[in-house]
């Protein structure tokens, strides 16, 4: 499965961006989370001012200083180039919920988090 993929929920176009099971302290694992951030943000790029609406994909994963920083990075780049209509996250438990906050307080983003997909892309498609 690709790391970087779009999805459609109900004719919507949901761009995912998939850090599941992935262990940043294990080192091919950081490189594959530095590739999806590279992925995702060529993806948003190629917009061509549309905003997106985006699913992140954490479950089973932990980050570390590295990692938080360039997902932080991330962040506050989509809010500068406004790149973004909506966004969401999946898989935010426990010390998670934590570093969410930390995300949209730094990112200056507005990541709401759910438990599971279906939700998530509700969320997403729905008008508020």
């Amino acid at each position: 499965m690709e790391r970087v993929r779009w999805i459609n929920h109900k004719g919507k176009n949901i761009i995912v961006a998939d850090y599941s099971n992935l262990r940043s302290n294990k080192p091919e694992d950081k490189a594959i989370v530095f590739r999806v951030i590279d992925e995702f943000k060529k993806e948003l790029n190629k917009l061509k001012g549309k905003k997106a609406l985006t699913l992140t994909d954490v479950t089973n994963s932990y980050a570390n200083s590295e990692t938080m920083d360039a997902l932080k990075s991330l962040a506050k780049y989509c809010k500068e180039k406004d790149l973004i209509e909506k966004e969401c996250a999946v898989g935010i438990t426990g010390v998670k919920k934590f570093l969410l906050q930390v995300v949209n307080l730094f990112g200056g983003s507005d990541v709401k988090p759910f438990n599971d997909m279906e939700p998530a892309m509700e969320y997403l498609v729905s008008e508020k």
